[in-house]
């Protein structure tokens, strides 16, 4: 689907959320659930969520689905580093996600919600850029693999196994 068509569609489905009473991400989950979401985005939302506790997942995104959940407000139009940084304040500060999220919406800046959660914009800057960079060569070394699991070694962890014929895994 061309990109135009995609955010035109996003834009609907957030108005007809927004006029509704509901939130936006879950109109995004219709589309998720209607049409294949950008390759590049779920392959961000999976390597993000590989780096990252699984009890902060779910209480900054306050879902048993962390990357589903990554995924769409990548797709909703949170930049890469922007989710880094809002995740990261998010958990440091308990503040649910989606609230700096819709925070963001309403026009407040990042620097801005440094100083509602406590944080340190700058430390969270570089922490970000990092993080991003080491995703994207991850994301980088699995597309030129052509292998659809992550085989990038987490950090403190071990590469995944790679699926056999029969769908299960060979250690």
């Amino acid at each position: 689907m061309p990109l135009i068509c995609r955010i035109l569609l996003l834009l609907a489905i957030g108005a007809g959320s927004a006029r509704a009473g509901a939130s936006p991400v879950e109109g995004a989950e219709r589309l998720i659930d209607g049409a294949a979401p950008a390759a590049s985005e779920e392959a961000f939302a999976r390597e993000f969520v590989l780096r990252r506790s699984t009890a902060g997942l779910y209480s900054v995104f306050e879902s048993t689905t962390p990357e589903r959940e990554a995924a769409v407000y990548l797709r909703r139009g949170v930049y890469r580093r922007e989710l880094l940084i809002l995740f990261d304040m998010a958990e440091s500060s308990d503040t649910p996600l989606r609230e700096l999220v819709r925070e963001r919406e309403k026009g407040a800046g990042l620097r801005e919600l440094a100083v509602k959660t406590d944080s340190d914009i700058m430390k969270l800057f570089r922490k970000a850029a990092a993080l991003q960079t080491e995703i994207e060569a991850a994301m980088a070394a699995e597309k030129a693999s052509g292998v659809t699991l992550s085989s990038a070694a987490v950090p403190g962890g071990e590469a995944l196994p790679a699926p056999s014929p029969g769908g299960g895994y060979v250690p």
